[in-house]
């Protein structure tokens, strides 16, 4: 049970957590343009396309993607997280469980956290049983929107993730045309 709990965190409240850090720098500089050029980034879990002007940081259990004047623990810098939870063998939760379970648990820690919308078989790379979560909570005296898409394969839940201020955010569309390059493997599988 406290193997799953943990898994269950690691979805909604490790971007979060890792979100709400407070940074004394205060808001990064304004980014003026996205670019068209993208460059294609593997890793053992899964591969993605990012903007080839923007720089990927591993933050703990994070690939982070940042456009420039962002920075990955700036709680209110516009950016791009991926996260890659392994399962248990014995896994038997669905991923509207295992995402209903970490929401209630990331409300306890962030009681402002509000649920928006909520997309179920939202489709992705191979996946086509995805859920997507439309979110806000309050950072820094700032409305911080977050759009989430969960997907389950390989015995992994692959969480992929866009923070902004609300009514700020400037790479919108890139996050969705990194979530429809975005492509899970079946190497690293956890024994």
């Amino acid at each position: 049970m406290q193997k799953s709990k943990t898994i269950i965190l690691t979805l909604v409240l490790l971007v979060l957590s890792a979100c709400t850090q407070n940074q004394s720098d205060g808001i990064a500089p304004a980014v003026t343009q996205n670019t068209p050029s993208t460059e294609r980034k593997e890793h053992h879990t899964f591969s993605i396309d990012m903007p080839a002007d923007w720089r990927e940081v591993e933050y703990g259990t994070q690939m982070i993607y940042l456009p420039e004047g962002s920075e990955a623990v700036d709680p209110l810098s516009e950016k791009v997280a991926v996260i890659v939870s392994f399962l248990p063998e014995n896994n038997t939760l669905s991923l509207a469980e295992i995402m209903d379970a970490g929401i209630q648990d990331t409300k306890k820690l962030m009681p402002d956290l509000e649920i928006n919308s909520t997309e179920n078989n939202y489709a992705f790379g191979k996946i086509d049983d995805g859920i997507k979560l439309e979110m806000t909570s309050t950072i820094q005296n700032q409305t911080v929107s977050y759009t989430q898409i969960n997907g389950m394969a390989f015995n992994r839940v692959y969480a992929l993730v866009h923070s902004c201020i609300k009514g700020k955010c400037k790479y919108t569309d890139t996050y969705y045309d990194m979530v429809t390059s975005f492509m899970e493997t079946g190497e690293g599988i956890q024994e």
